[in-house]
């Protein structure tokens, strides 16, 4: 089993790729990378997980297939209410 600080590098290995993809308008392999990052990251690095489910948003609706959003709205609302401002 990795250690977690190696799960959050592979992580933002698959982020970087999902940005990489989006960048060259490749949508739906973006989503793949963003939706593998997000199951790496267990709730781990708030700020990072965010950033994930804003990305991987942004390329849903670039696909033109905002019903998606709302399955990407789920999660993240489910993090942000257990989670504490600072």
């Amino acid at each position: 089993m990795l250690e977690p600080e190696a799960v959050h590098e592979h992580a933002k290995a698959e982020k970087k790729k999902g940005d990489e993809e989006y960048l060259k308008a490749a949508f739906a392999t973006a989503v793949m990378h963003y939706t593998r990052a997000i199951a790496l990251t267990h709730g781990r690095h708030p700020a990072f997980i965010v950033s994930l489910f804003t990305n991987r948003a942004a390329a849903h609706i670039m696909l033109k297939a905002p019903a998606h959003l709302f399955f990407s709205a789920k999660p993240l609302s489910f993090f942000l209410a257990r989670t504490t401002c600072l």
